[in-house]
């Protein structure tokens, strides 16, 4: 896969996934960890998006 070097020398996957439109309380759990399970490294999410406390929840 390719990465990308950032300004502050950290690189980061080219390819992310995205949990945009993804609904909190438990989908948005479920696809972050199934797609961390299936090799995805960069999770894309915002503020915004209204579902961060499912991308950073853990058991």
């Amino acid at each position: 896969m390719e990465i990308f070097e950032l300004n502050n020398k950290q690189t980061i996957p080219a390819v992310g996934f995205g949990v945009f439109m993804i609904p909190n309380d438990g989908p948005t759990y479920d696809a972050t960890l199934a797609a961390l399970k299936a090799g995805y490294r960069h999770i894309d999410t915002a503020a915004g998006y209204m579902n961060e406390s499912d991308v950073g929840k853990s058991d």
